[in-house]
């Protein structure tokens, strides 16, 4: 079983775990931790990470509204995410 609590480390309140960032925060986790996930899916999850980290933005998230982007700090939680799904999948950029 995967451990996603790096790639969501925020408790989710249970209205927002089935979310589309929950869902390809924990697709990019399980493709760094070398579990198998649809390509649809994963090519989801890395055009969403992608974009976001393009747009120099992270994912936050409140346990009332639900995940929001933000400006990516110098430690940004999404280029890492990204970052090692893209080593896992041999990708790196």
């Amino acid at each position: 079983m995967s451990d996603h609590r790096a790639a969501l480390p925020w408790k989710l309140s249970r209205e927002h775990s089935q979310s589309g960032p929950a869902t390809n925060l924990r697709n990019l986790s399980a493709v760094a931790q070398g579990r198998t996930v649809p390509k649809e899916k994963i090519n989801t999850a890395l055009r969403w990470a992608g974009r976001l980290a393009e747009q120099g933005l992270d994912i936050a998230y409140d346990p009332e509204e639900g995940f929001y982007e933000v400006t990516a700090g110098d430690s940004s939680h999404i280029a890492g995410v990204l970052a090692a799904a893209r080593v896992a999948l041999g990708s790196e950029e």
